[in-house]
């Protein structure tokens, strides 16, 4: 903790360290992109996992680089497109999850608290 004493006035002393908080408070705040739990940006590649007997994907496992009881999973068909974006926290669908079509067309879309989707989430039809 910095601190900065000056023996004439306890106000001034304040004063200072109160400036100071908030100068460092402001410059932590604008780092708040960078500590968001359902920014893709904030995972780490952990695994791979493949279509059985080819080297074709079928997903990826992502570990928010702060807490590995944070997971983002992504799965694919088999034509390479995005199946689903999930978030887990402790094994648990928790956070947004989006869900799409083989022409990669959003039909679902949810958020779900602890395994538990809530009534928000959507169905989308597409003609």
């Amino acid at each position: 903790m910095l601190k900065i004493f000056y023996q004439n006035k306890n106000g001034k002393k304040y004063f200072i360290a109160l400036s100071i908080s908030i100068v460092l408070f402001s410059c932590s705040s604008n780092n708040s992109k960078n500590n968001d739990v359902y920014n893709e940006d904030n995972y780490v590649l952990n695994e791979i996992i493949y279509f059985e007997n080819t080297n074709q994907i079928s997903g990826k496992l992502f570990y928010y680089k702060t807490d590995t009881s944070r997971i983002m999973r992504l799965t694919y068909y088999e034509n390479d497109t995005l199946r689903s974006k999930e978030f887990y926290l402790h094994k648990k669908l928790h956070g947004p999850f989006w869900g799409f079509d083989e022409d990669g067309i959003l039909f679902f879309k949810g958020y779900f608290e602890y395994g538990v989707p809530l009534q928000d989430s959507t169905i989308l039809f597409v003609d």
